[in-house]
């Protein structure tokens, strides 16, 4: 080591060993790793030892071991959380939790498991003796049909857990995390206490089993947690459901990008013996390991891309200068970046059988764990497959639905689909040219006139030509059930394929047409297509996520909101081009306003 940070945090002769690997080295690290099924990173973690005998005797008393939620994990009593005991209450100063240490940081992390119901006041109480101001959750209350963490916290109104009064603030819910507020405020006979906020950030996108497909997601939610600790924070309290597997990944990339920062170098290795020592299991698998290693690699490699709205004319500038040694402009290298650590583990298996092979239009096929599944027929093979994809944006899950141009054989699907899903808003970005070209299978039928598709009428009650767009309303009958829907459709005439749009204007009035239909219909997903639905989609729904973002919170970060996209269908925004677009038409919506100031 280059440091002797974690030596000095514990204590000579505690630290146990160390593999520090320089930044500019880890790329290459992971590649030769990862080779041969991951043979050297299965063998690396497999040899982490600690040495010593730690005790965990507090937890083996009988009144503390309701308490615990799992029998094999178990805090070490050395560094276990000790709470201020209640009167006549034996083991009351008991909870299954562990001070754990950051980089160069005694003490920053209270490691603990998701609470059962007998500890909710337990845990309150060591948020509130503790000096707790942030509170990180990393599972989900339910995953693959199994408890693993109960509702500790209020939704409606205040609520007592144990001596501690907790009362609900606001909640801001995104597509892949939930921040919601409390004020905190312990309860006596005798003292009054001054109450405390406290946030909790609840990250919602870590797949049941597992690790995260990409680290994009968890990276962007990591950066916003520790963007966000007030100065006077006591230790973070960090749970997932046992308390050692999630919860010491995150420990883990936190202390790294603080390592990354200080010295240049990663000790994964070296950082997750020295945890171990404090609480038991602490990064549980391999998969979780192997994860770190990438996850630290992709922060490495693409650097920090969020920036506030207002920096936006200097970023462009800045990204728009030539690297003298590659040739490229600075946003070509950003792009180029985009394809970093793609996923091996990606499967297109439904797409690939051979009754499907028929419905796709071209190579770009739909990630197995993010398609789009129809109501199957049955006795039909293939009868739930559709060349579409679930594609979230900022604040929203399944926001968007992606798919390819229908063909001939998969209108009655196309129809089926946004049936099925309830979709209000159709957005076509095929021009006519591809339609007489039959790379789109024209599936509308001329106004006042009908077409029926399978069991579904459409008919066209209403056309209205725009600003660069053409804007149908559509009537929807279910001939089975009798059942009726408006639908809009918007069709952006003027977009050839691997290329962007001439009319930019054209093209924020469209999406602002379909923010108003969105909101009068109940923001189900919107159906986006193109020819292959990857290219000029893709482009569409980053811009509709960076303008979501800009009106939410004043950010821009393309970068990552196009390598989300990537991580739910392949290719989304295809070309440089398209992806300098995407910037420059936000540049274009912010400064149809006069003040920059009007985004926070």
């Amino acid at each position: 080591m280059t440091d002797s940070s974690f030596l000095d945090v514990v204590g000579p002769g505690k630290f146990v060993t160390s593999k520090p690997i320089p930044t500019e080295k880890l790329r290459e690290y992971c590649e030769i790793n990862h080779a041969d099924n991951n043979k050297s990173f299965k063998e690396e973690f497999v040899s982490i030892r600690v040495p010593g005998h730690f005790t965990w005797e507090n937890s083996q008393k009988p009144e503390n071991k309701p308490k615990n939620r799992y029998k094999n994990i178990i805090p070490y009593d050395h560094t276990r959380v000790t709470l201020a005991e209640l009167d006549g209450c034996p083991g009351s100063d008991y909870i299954n939790a562990n001070f754990i240490d950051g980089y160069n940081h005694h003490c920053k992390f209270i490691a603990t498991q998701g609470p059962v119901e007998n500890t909710f006041g337990d845990f309150w109480r060591t948020v509130w003796d503790q000096g707790v101001c942030v509170v990180v959750m990393v599972t989900n209350i339910v995953e693959g049909g199994r408890i693993k963490c109960l509702k500790y916290w209020p939704s409606s109104s205040p609520e007592m857990y144990g001596p501690v009064l907790v009362s609900p603030g606001g909640v801001e819910e995104l597509a892949d995390y939930v921040v919601r507020k409390f004020s905190v405020q312990m309860t006596s006979d005798t003292e009054e206490y001054r109450a405390r906020e406290v946030t909790q950030y609840h990250f919602t996108a870590w797949p049941d089993q597992g690790v995260p497909t990409h680290a994009t997601s968890l990276l962007a939610f990591l950066r916003k947690v520790r963007s966000s600790i007030p100065e006077d924070s006591g230790p973070i309290l960090i749970h997932c459901s046992a308390g050692v597997g999630r919860t010491g990944t995150f420990i883990v990339l936190d202390a790294m990008m603080d390592q990354i920062d200080a010295e240049g170098v990663v000790d994964i290795y070296g950082f997750v013996a020295h945890i171990r020592q404090q609480r038991s299991a602490m990064v549980q698998t391999e998969a979780q390991y192997i994860f770190i290693h990438d996850a630290l690699m992709e922060f490495v490699t693409c650097g920090n891309t969020e920036f506030p709205v207002r920096e936006l004319p200097e970023k462009l500038r800045v990204l728009n200068t030539v690297d003298p040694d590659s040739g490229d402009s600075l946003l070509v290298t950003e792009f180029k970046n985009l394809c970093l650590g793609d996923s091996d583990y990606d499967s297109f298996i439904s797409a690939s059988q051979p009754e499907n092979k028929s419905k796709n239009r071209f190579a770009i096929l739909p990630f197995d764990r993010s398609r789009v599944t129809l109501w199957p027929y049955t006795g039909l093979v293939g009868s739930d497959y559709i060349n579409a994809s679930f594609v979230d944006s900022f604040q929203q899950r399944e926001a968007f639905i992606a798919t390819q141009a229908p063909l001939d054989n998969t209108v009655v699907d196309f129809w089926r689909m946004i049936w099925e899903y309830e979709a209000y808003s159709v957005v076509m970005l095929c021009t006519m040219n591809e339609i007489e070209q039959g790379q789109c299978a024209y599936y509308l039928p001329r106004k006042e006139e009908f077409i029926v598709f399978g069991l579904l009428m459409i008919e066209v009650e209403s056309v209205e030509q725009k600003n660069g767009f053409c804007r149908r309303n559509l009537k929807i009958t279910n001939t089975k059930s009798g059942e009726i829907r408006s639908i809009y459709h918007f069709h952006f005439t003027d977009w050839a394929e691997r290329s962007v749009p001439l009319n930019g204007v054209g093209l924020l009035d469209m999406m602002k047409c379909i923010t108003r239909v969105q909101q009068q219909t109940g923001n189900g997903p919107i159906v986006v297509h193109c020819s292959d639905g990857s290219g000029r989609t893709g482009t569409f729904c980053a811009v509709n996520i960076a303008l979501e973002r800009v009106k939410l919170d004043g950010t821009i970060d393309m970068f990552q909101s196009v390598r989300r996209l990537r991580t739910q269908r392949p290719l989304m925004v295809q070309t440089a081009v398209q992806y300098k677009f995407c910037y420059e038409i936000t540049r274009l919506f912010v400064d149809s306003y006069s003040d920059y100031a009007n985004f926070r």
